[in-house]
């Protein structure tokens, strides 16, 4: 079952994201379903992907991986990103895992208060 160890997005949309799975196996990334990006995992079962950039929006990644046997398994894990259209504002990246209290991996600074406002 291959799982999520670090989904950390810029507010630009450039991503790194790297797990675990099976040996060997290929690992593709999801976006909203749809194949977004793709890596190898070594014989430890360790795989980094920095990906192309996401657009600005809403997504959920998923991982799926395929074993050198031809099993296809996809994570029960997935990682909730919204983007803003401002590059400047960091997005909102959560992982959701079933069973598990969600995970808020990053989201936009809160405003700051000026005195007497």
């Amino acid at each position: 079952m291959p799982e999520f160890d670090v989904a950390r997005i810029d507010p630009s949309g450039e991503a790194v994201i790297a797990g675990r799975t099976a040996p060997g196996a290929t690992v593709e990334l999801l976006r909203n379903g749809e194949v977004h990006d793709r890596a190898v995992a070594d014989k430890s079962g360790q795989f980094v992907m920095i990906s192309p950039k996401l657009p600005a929006g809403t997504y959920d990644l998923t991982l799926r991986s395929k074993d050198p046997d031809g099993k296809q398994v996809t994570s029960k894990q997935s990682v909730a990103v919204a983007i803003e259209p401002k590059a400047t504002d960091a997005p909102v990246v959560a992982l959701i895992t079933p069973n598990k209290p969600t995970v808020v991996l990053s989201q936009p600074d809160s405003p700051k208060l000026t005195p007497g406002a």
